[in-house]
């Protein structure tokens, strides 16, 4: 290591001078002519009646019923504490309903995806929405928050496929 003043530290710089960096911007753009898009890729080949094919509107909404759904058991449990509490009394299984969801999400994110990838999605969709289905019914017909924070866990083991089931849209 060398001290010194200032002055006499000397040390040699790359930086590029103002002509360099011009052409370094000039190289950096993207031109379109270069690539060869197909149409497909476009769009330009869809059909006039594409977006009014049966089979696109009901994946269409399945994409959004299922993206909604994962969320919606979370927001109304959450929401629903103080009434939860007045229904049921002071319990410490009250802190847990909005935890439960998210902890089972949070592991379950992890776990499935992989698990979908080596053993398919469809039927963990499928197996996704009948165990969200039974854990809003367990959540809503329960006589004790002990009761709703198991339906919360669940809709948590749920959610993870049903939030993953837009990314896997976009792979199609």
């Amino acid at each position: 290591m060398v001290f010194g003043k200032p002055e006499e530290l000397h040390v040699e710089s790359e930086q590029p001078q103002h002509s360099q960096l011009a052409s370094l911007t000039d190289h950096v753009a993207v031109h379109t002519e270069t690539f060869d898009i197909s149409d497909a890729a476009l769009g330009n080949d869809l059909s006039a009646k594409y977006f009014r094919n049966p089979r696109f509107i009901g994946l269409l909404v399945g994409a959004v019923v299922t993206n909604n759904a994962y969320i919606i058991p979370y927001i109304y449990a959450a929401n629903a504490t103080p009434e939860i509490v007045a229904e049921f009394g002071e319990s410490i299984a009250i802190n847990w309903i909005p935890l439960a969801y998210n902890l089972c999400y949070s592991v379950s994110l992890l776990l499935f995806g992989r698990l979908a990838d080596i053993f398919g999605r469809r039927y963990f969709v499928i197996g996704a929405n009948a165990l969200a289905v039974l854990g809003c019914i367990v959540s809503g017909t329960a006589h004790s928050a002990r009761t709703i924070v198991g339906g919360q866990v669940l809709t948590g083991l749920a959610a993870a496929v049903q939030s993953s089931f837009t990314i896997w849209l976009a792979e199609r």
